[in-house]
């Protein structure tokens, strides 16, 4: 088969999972369903993915990068002082979520049942939290967080902040919009763990 052909492959059973699993939940699709939304053999889903969780895994990753998620993080890491590398941060946040929030959803109800969809969230939230050490650690070096915050605090709290949970909350539930939730964001984070107004 032709890498192009693969791809094309590739692409219409993320489709066709996307599409099945956010309808029905992870539970409620099996891989025959898949395959025949796709137009493919089971065999060749196990081929691509390896698993039914592997399908999952794909679908996250996909899902991030037509979003634009690691491209934005990439711009958030190369900022060159702590202030601009939050902000950089929350922007992504702001412009990834609405667009990841579904898939979000998805992995963390999976995670209750299946082992691999809980090591898939833990993994996606542990990254998380790990970029905002970064940004509390350059602006702990700049001189910036409150006094007694620490860095693993600051990274703690800011994490919470902009979890799925949170954007779920205020934006899904509160019906917030995108941009008031964005500074929402930044105000709670400068107020709470800044020592700028």
């Amino acid at each position: 088969m032709s890498t192009i052909k693969s791809e094309q492959t590739r692409d219409r059973v993320l489709d066709a999972a996307n599409a099945l699993m956010l309808d029905r939940g992870y539970h409620g699709v099996g891989m025959a369903a898949v395959a025949s939304a796709a137009g493919v053999t089971r065999q060749t889903l196990y081929d691509q993915f390896g698993s039914k969780a592997g399908l999952l895994r794909a679908m996250v990753t996909r899902s991030e990068e037509v979003a634009g998620l690691p491209r934005l993080l990439e711009r958030a890491r190369t900022e060159t002082d702590g202030l601009a590398m939050l902000r950089a941060m929350l922007d992504a946040v702001a412009a990834v979520e609405p667009q990841l929030y579904p898939i979000s959803r998805l992995v963390h109800a999976a995670r209750l049942e299946d082992p691999v969809a809980a090591e898939l969230w833990a993994w996606r939230m542990g990254s998380r939290l790990a970029g905002m050490r970064g940004v509390m650690a350059r602006l702990a070096a700049d001189g910036l967080l409150a006094p007694g915050v620490s860095v693993g605090e600051a990274a703690d709290v800011a994490w919470a902040l902009t979890s799925p949970q949170q954007y779920e909350f205020l934006v899904i539930t509160q019906g917030w919009d995108v941009q008031l939730y964005r500074a929402h964001l930044e105000r709670t984070i400068t107020a709470r763990l800044l020592r700028v107004a």
